[in-house]
This record gives structure tokens, C-alpha cells and sequence, in this order.
């Protein structure tokens, strides 16, 4: 279920860290802000470890890379800026941390 009502464009620009961008790190963190221009969906996607990460070395992947590469996530992606998703290993759920907008009346089952 999508708890926003604006669609993210999939083919839309994602940050990966380098780490995530290596097939031993998984995704472990997810943060989404504000979009900064039309091709951003401001999601960032993090390994949440504790090695030093440079913005240098970050990655634009298009959103639909990251769900091919952890497709765990499409149910989030539509949430709105301000949300965060976190796990504790590449098997655990998701666990949202900030708020997000609750579904309306019409969108509940």
C-alpha cells in the first residue's frame, strides 16, 4: 500500500553509497528528502556501517536499479521526504523511523 498519493518516478535519480554499489554490502538504510530538481526522487540508499563514507564516491543509480537490486524496498518508495527505513541485516523487515502520512479513509481495505 502506498501511503502517498504522488507516484516516484522509477527511472528517476537514486544516491547509492559506494558501498551498497559492491555486491557484499546490502542496503540496510534508507532516507528520503526533498527533491532538489524534476529527475531527483531524493531517495538515498546507505550500507549504515560504520566505514567512512566520501559524498565523492557516491553513485546515481535510477530508482529502478536499486529495486532490482533490493526489491524489498518497492513498497516504500512512495513514501514521502522525511521517511526512514531501517533494518538490521539483509533478512530482517524494514522498520520505518520517521513519520510518514497515515492512509486516508479511502486508501484503507
Amino acid at each position: 500500500m502506498n501511503n502517498n498519493t504522488d507516484q516516484v518516478d522509477y527511472n528517476g535519480a537514486a544516491i547509492v553509497c559506494p558501498h551498497v554499489a559492491k555486491p557484499d554490502y546490502p542496503i540496510l538504510r534508507a532516507e528520503r528528502d526533498e527533491p532538489t530538481m524534476a529527475e531527483d526522487t531524493g531517495w538515498q540508499f546507505l550500507c549504515n556501517t560504520a566505514e567512512s563514507e566520501s559524498e565523492n564516491e557516491a553513485q546515481v543509480w535510477a530508482l529502478s536499479e536499486v529495486i532490482e537490486h533490493e526489491p524489498s524496498l518497492a513498497e516504500f518508495v512512495n513514501y514521502p521526504p522525511g521517511t526512514v527505513l531501517v533494518r538490521e541485516n539483509q533478512n530482517s523487515q524494514w522498520a520505518v523511523l520517521a513519520p510518514h502520512r497515515s492512509p486516508s479513509i479511502n486508501e484503507r481495505p
